[in-house]
């Protein structure tokens, strides 16, 4: 794997601190805006400040839970689990990768890559293992290990977490389950909507408003990335990486820093500054 770019630093020498974000937006200090596409690896695969999620880290600290305590908020984050994946019933939470996947390979009884158990939100055709880390769209930092029954004794218990962070991860976790259909029909042709539930509803009409614009957007996309649902995996030499990150930056496009990691389809009401981007690229090339 090719180092790293320290994507920190490379925005503040550009465009100053970060001083808010919001969905996919990112708004410095020297007022510009970025479009977000690395989303924090995914934790931020929905956007940032979705959902209730902070309210609910919130509401646990105005109560004061604010140290490792026994609260229903590990009961709630198993319940959370076995609502989305049906047979996995052991929950840890570990806060550094490298942990959470040495706790992986112990339970499965052999070394396995940490792409290879990672259950990303919307990834279409996943294979699932008994042993998964999960990707939550919440907080950097936190790596949610689930597992089947037979793995109970297996797995290492879990780091401290505070219950406030599990509470946010509980909220989260339901937060997907309802928003992982959108983003797994983000490049489907709508069909019939008269039998579909009101939300289903919603969604098609987004994806009719934007089907134009994404018709356009896909085939730009798939001149450097592999498209997997929302997830771009760059398709050209690692060595060439560095210099497409930059001009995306230069252009207000956060990419992911390492050709490896994949990007993100951001859910923005504008693909302008992306095509435009996209297709400068592809005159240059």
């Amino acid at each position: 794997m090719n180092e790293a770019i320290d994507y920190y630093t490379a925005i503040q020498k550009r465009y100053g601190n970060v001083k808010r974000a919001a969905g996919f937006y990112l708004y410095t200090e020297k007022n510009q805006r970025l479009i977000d596409m690395y989303a924090d690896g995914g934790a931020a695969f929905f956007g940032r400040r979705v959902g209730s999620t902070h309210l609910a880290v919130k509401q646990y600290l105005d109560k004061g839970l604010v140290a490792q305590l026994p609260t229903k908020a590990d009961r709630q984050l198993t319940h959370a689990v076995q609502q989305l994946f049906e047979g996995y019933s052991v929950v840890r939470t570990y806060t550094h990768k490298g942990v959470a996947l040495d706790a992986c390979n112990a339970a499965l009884g052999h070394n396995t890559r940490y792409e290879d158990i990672l259950w990303r939100p919307a990834f279409p055709a996943q294979t699932l293992s008994d042993v998964m880390i999960v990707c939550v769209p919440f907080l950097t930092g936190i790596y949610l290990v689930i597992a089947k029954e037979a793995y109970e004794s297996r797995l290492i218990p879990s780091d401290v977490v505070l219950p406030a962070l599990k509470n946010g991860l509980v909220k989260m976790l339901f937060f997907m389950k309802k928003e992982s259909p959108m983003s797994q029909a983000f490049w489907d042709t709508p069909s019939n909507k008269d039998s579909e539930s009101k939300p289903q509803r919603a969604l098609k009409k987004r994806v009719e408003k934007d089907a134009a614009t994404k018709k356009k957007l896909l085939p730009l996309l798939q001149k450097h990335w592999t498209v997997q649902g929302r997830y771009l995996f760059f398709r050209h030499d690692a060595s060439v990486y560095a210099d497409f990150f930059e001009a995306a930056l230069d252009a207000h496009i956060l990419l992911a820093p390492t050709a490896e990691e994949p990007s993100i389809v951001p859910l923005v009401p504008s693909y302008t500054e992306l095509i435009t981007f996209l297709q400068r690229c592809n005159a240059h090339s």
